[in-house]
């Protein structure tokens, strides 16, 4: 009943997407090793809104297209 698979106009997630990020992410560790804590989560947000706003950027492009 509450599978997505099986619900009308939704498509599907094969579950690799999300993990497109972390070798992009993973890269932060050695600039951030060193740094305090509140800097750390400070350059951690920075670098994670700066993703998701590339990736709403992107968005456009793709329902413009469809």
């Amino acid at each position: 009943l509450y599978c997505y698979q099986y619900k009308p106009n939704t498509g599907h997630f094969h579950g690799e997407t999300a993990e497109h990020y972390w070798p992009e992410a993973n890269q932060l560790g050695r600039h951030t090793r060193q740094m305090s804590n509140g800097r750390r989560h400070d350059t951690l947000n920075d670098h994670h809104g700066d993703w998701n706003w590339k990736k709403t950027q992107k968005m456009g492009k793709f329902v413009l297209a469809n």
